[in-house]
Order: C-alpha cells, then structure tokens, then sequence
C-alpha cells in the first residue's frame, strides 16, 4: 500500500489538488495497488472526492497534527509513540496519549492499515512549519514507519517557512528524523535555508518545485468575455484597508463580464458571501468544480488573491493580478511565487493598480521545463513505490 501523508480533507483547494495530482500520476504510472490518504478530515475528503477507486481517505496520523502545546521534539515524539502503538510495538499503556488517540479514531474514522504500508510519501504543501509545532508529528510518524516496517519514506514539494531558530534539542530530532527519508524535498530556497539553520543538511535534502507542477494547469472555459477572479480571506475584507480593496473590487469590476469567486476553504464563505452582496454578475466556484472541471481562467483575466495556490496556478496559466498578505506565513508563500517569475503584484492601499506582465512571460515560458523537472522526481518515487508494493 502506498500511505500518503497530505494536508487534504477540510477540504482546501491547494491541498486537495495536491493529493489528488499525486493519485492520479501514481495510477498513470501504472500503480494499481491500494492507496491510504490519510488527510485532516475523511469524511470531507469521501464527499470531495467520490468515485475513485482503490484509494482510503482517513484521518490516522494526521490527528496528532492538533493543538499546540508542545515543542518540536514533543511531537516528533508524539508522532513516534502512535506509529509504535499502531503496530502493536509499544508500551501498550491505555492512558498513553497515543492510545488514547488510537482508540479515538477507531470510533471516528476509518484507520490507516500501517502493516501493509510499504511506501510513505509525505506530500507538499505549506501545512507542516514553525507556526504549528504539532505539524512535526508528521515528520515523527513517518520517520518511525521507516525505521518500524524498512519502508521506503520520502516528501516532497513541502513549504517549511517560517521556522524559527529551534532548540538544541529540536535541532537534534528534527535532524535525526529527516535523515530517514530517501528524499526530503522543499518547494523554495527560503525553506531549504530554514532548514540549513537549524541544522538539517545533506544530499537527500534538496530544493525542488511545488507539488502542484507535477501538472500543467488545467484551464477550462467557454465563456466569451472577462473574468476578475478573486480568492480572499474574510479578514482582507475587514476594516480601513478591507474598505480600501472591496472599492477598488467595485471598480474593476466594471470592466468585467463576470466576477468569479474562488471558495477554497470554509473559511472564505464570509468573503464570498459579502462580495456576492455588493456586486453583481458573481459566480460562486467551489472546489469539486475548479478540481475536476478545470479553472475557468482565459488570458484575458486576472485576479485578486489572499491564497497561494490560486496565485501560483493563475500566473502559471498566463494571468497577472494582486496578492494579499497578513502574516509571515503567507508572506513568504507569496514570495516564493513571485520568485518563480509571477507578474503578480502585492496590494497595497491606495496604489494604482497593476496587471502588467513582462514579455517575454518567465512563467508561461518555463512552465513546460518545471513540469517535467517534477515529473522526473514523481517517476523516481511511482518506480519505487511499484516495486516496493509489488504493484
């Protein structure tokens, strides 16, 4: 069975995308073997993904990955304890944390079969960083089913900004940990620097691409007209500056046929909810469509986010627009993209807008380039996996 570690299941347009490139290309590659998905919540990835066949949604290891009241190494720790008590290799004390979770999920969810686990693969994403320390028990756990079962255990495409100077003794496990993997990829430099300075080196860490390159973008669209896309955050429409970027909302909109709004994540209904309020000619997208139907987006577009992933796959697919940005976290995510070559700009209140692009276009240019660049990574692991799973 391939196990797949993954930020999917709240569901989250960029996650679940991300997972569902990665079943896709694994069964491409001619895997047909099981695939466990273990993912924040199953439920909600059953209902986001119905009709794939051969593939578990669940949510197993991803439950340690909750609250946040513990040090990196805790939950390096915690991810351990709950691999050994999983496979019947631990204390087997019933007040463990580990059991106790064990014992939750069964009555939940459906769990993960770690025996019959023979490739790991932690997927990218932004979800495992400094501004959660319980995401680490994901590292913890994976390292642990290489050392418990001699699997195969690698990640890739992962964003690991921000993270801050860690503690000796963080340092120490964190390092320990990664060295397990076969490969540990990040998506941008920042991260492969962040990890450099808390002491995780070596030729199995290396600097790769997002996930999400292991596609090209896929583009869908009959409409005859324009379109202003917007993915945004509720918080971005709030106060002086929310005021400031829904007038300048309004008056774009003017020039534009529809306006199409991008609900991500639950979190974006308010955002979706208000502009739907005060504008007219808006479309709600929601994500089974933009994951299985293709993004509505012509060259003729553009777009105003708060979201990294409709960022990267908008200026990908040849559109310019603005990104927001409220913390750190999203800071540097945006910043990787606009490293990339995005001709995307950051909004700033009160500034003339600006949806220029360069000629020729680094981003439309490259594309090509970096989707057989991660693709030469993904066959790497879909030859592993087969052989490793023996299907």
């Amino acid at each position: 069975m391939i196990y797949l570690i993954t930020g999917a299941g709240e569901p989250n347009f960029g996650d679940e995308l991300i997972a569902l490139d990665w079943i896709k290309y694994y069964r491409a590659q001619g895997y047909t073997g099981p695939i466990f998905v273990d993912c924040k919540s199953g439920e909600g990835a059953r209902k986001l993904h119905a009709g794939i066949e051969g593939v578990q949604f669940g949510r197993f290891l991803k439950a340690l990955a909750t609250g946040n009241d513990g040090s990196v190494s805790d939950y390096i720790s915690r991810g351990r304890h709950f691999v050994d008590e999983a496979l019947g290799k631990g204390k087997g004390d019933a007040a463990s944390p580990a059991l106790v979770t064990l014992k939750k999920i069964a009555a939940a969810d459906r769990p993960a079969d770690f025996a019959a686990t023979r490739f790991v693969h932690l997927v990218g994403g932004g979800y495992i960083n400094g501004d959660w320390n319980n995401s680490f028990s994901l590292i913890g756990g994976a390292s642990q089913l290489a050392k418990q079962l001699g699997c195969s255990v690698v990640a890739t495409g992962l964003g690991i900004a921000p993270l801050d100077n860690l503690s000796t003794v963080d340092r120490i496990s964190l390092a320990n940990a990664i060295r397990d993997f076969d490969l540990f990829e990040v998506r941008d430099e920042i991260s492969m620097q962040l990890l450099g300075k808390n002491g995780v080196k070596g030729a199995k860490v290396v600097v790769g691409l997002d996930d999400s390159f292991l596609q090209p973008p896929e583009t869908r669209s009959t409409f005859e007209g324009r379109s202003l896309h917007l993915s945004l955050f509720g918080r971005h429409l709030d106060g002086e500056g929310g005021a400031k970027l829904m007038d300048l909302i309004k008056t774009l909109a003017k020039d534009y046929d529809r306006v199409l709004c991008w609900q991500c994540n639950a979190a974006d209904e308010p955002a979706c909810a208000r502009i739907e309020a005060e504008l007219d000619k808006v479309k709600r997208l929601y994500n089974r469509a933009l994951l299985y139907n293709g993004m509505p987006i012509q060259a003729h577009d553009h777009m105003i986010t708060s979201r990294f992933h409709p960022h990267l796959l908008a200026a990908r697919s040849g559109i310019s627009g603005l990104y927001l940005v409220y913390s750190n976290f999203y800071s540097a995510k945006h910043q990787s993209v606009v490293d990339l070559g995005s001709p995307f700009k950051r909004f700033v209140p009160g500034a003339e807008t600006d949806f220029s692009q360069p000629s020729p276009n680094p981003m439309l240019e490259m594309d090509g380039e970096r989707v057989r660049q991660k693709r030469r990574v993904g066959k790497n692991l879909a030859t592993r996996a087969k052989r490793a799973c023996g299907a």
